[in-house]
């Protein structure tokens, strides 16, 4: 009897083996983790072989798309501050004024088309304060130090102060909006609110540089140069409203 039992449970634990085999081999889960696999080799397979396509075809393609910008910059550093290059290449002051202005405004116009409305809405409190503040601060820390240290007057000080004060549009303008495109930040509204911020950052410090400039050559009083400035800054502000209302309404979506 004893021996029978025994070769009954030998052979219960063969068929036991034996039925369990075929279903780890048929499990789902082993299935899928294989399927994963050689879907993630063939991948890591065709990758390279983009990449190698890409770059043949168009070879300038990630470099361009990086250095424009800072090549740009680059090149006017160079040409303005080197003295062989300043000397052989003249660029007259009124077509360097005229591009300036246009590349501020194209700037500004690309960072205007790409905020979010909804974002600005909810982020407009923390985008004044990110605007105005370090602005302010880093103009006001420029004047003192270099009055104190450097001997400048108070209006030469400040005129320098919101000179360094300005943020770089050209630099903050097209990386943000390369985030936003890539959805970094974007529910954040941290692409927004840098945008917006660098925009009413520039449009400060300009507004002050033109009120100090106007104070330092003027022959009038330093009361009415501020005031003149202030008003300037109003009708603009009124002209922007009244063509943006302008853009809104016309044409109509009809």
């Amino acid at each position: 009897m004893h021996t029978t039992e025994s070769k009954n449970e030998h052979l219960e634990d063969e068929n036991f083996q034996t039925s369990t085999t075929p279903q780890s081999l048929i499990d789902p889960n082993n299935t899928a983790h294989e399927e994963t696999k050689t879907v993630l080799s063939d991948t890591e397979e065709i990758k390279p072989q983009t990449k190698k396509e890409t770059y043949i075809s168009c070879p300038l393609r990630g470099v361009l798309n990086v250095i424009i910008t800072n090549g740009m910059l680059l090149a006017g550093f160079t040409i303005r501050n080197v003295p062989f290059i300043n000397e052989h290449v003249h660029v007259p002051n009124t077509w360097s004024s005229i591009l300036r202005s246009i590349a501020l405004t194209i700037i500004l116009i690309r960072a205007g088309l790409g905020l979010d409305p909804q974002a600005l809405r909810h982020l407009k409190v923390v985008c004044f304060r990110l605007a105005v503040g370090p602005c302010l601060m880093e103009a006001s820390a420029a004047a003192v130090f270099s009055h104190f240290i450097m001997k400048f007057p108070w209006q030469w000080a400040f005129l320098l102060g919101f000179v360094l004060g300005a943020v770089s549009p050209a630099v903050v303008v097209p990386y943000m909006m390369v985030l936003q495109e890539n959805g970094y930040g974007v529910e954040e509204g941290i692409p927004t609110l840098l945008m917006a911020a660098s925009s009413m950052d520039d449009i400060l410090a300009i507004s002050g540089f033109n009120t100090c400039l106007s104070i330092v050559f003027s022959s009038g009083g330093i009361l009415k140069s501020a005031i003149a400035s202030i008003r300037n800054i109003c009708i603009s502000l009124l002209a922007g409203i009244v063509l943006g209302f302008f853009v809104r309404y016309f044409p109509s979506e009809d």
